[in-house]
């Protein structure tokens, strides 16, 4: 989730820190904040419907006592990918 925000609020920086108008940064913001959240839901989505699968993958069977604190913590991804493309929105007004 986070990797996907890094890349949208690096884009959305360097459109944002060009612009002068200010109703165009918020439109860029809004769009870049828009398709974060559609991206960080979805992800988090599927590790809250499926996180056994993912920690079984990516850790192996050993690890599967952690299925719900991947569930709980990709909530909370929502929001630091938010809170991530939002620090960078102001960084580069």
């Amino acid at each position: 989730t986070l990797f996907v925000a890094s890349g949208i609020s690096i884009v959305m920086f360097s459109e944002v820190s060009g612009l002068t108008d200010k109703k165009t940064q918020k439109s860029i913001f809004k769009k870049a904040l828009g398709l974060v959240l559609l991206v960080s839901v979805g992800i988090s989505f599927l590790f809250w419907i499926i996180p056994d699968l993912f920690i079984s993958f990516l850790y192996g069977s050993d690890f599967l006592e952690a299925s719900p604190i991947l569930s709980w913590m990709s909530l909370a991804m929502i929001f630091v990918s938010g809170l991530q493309l939002w620090v960078g929105y102001w960084l580069a007004k």
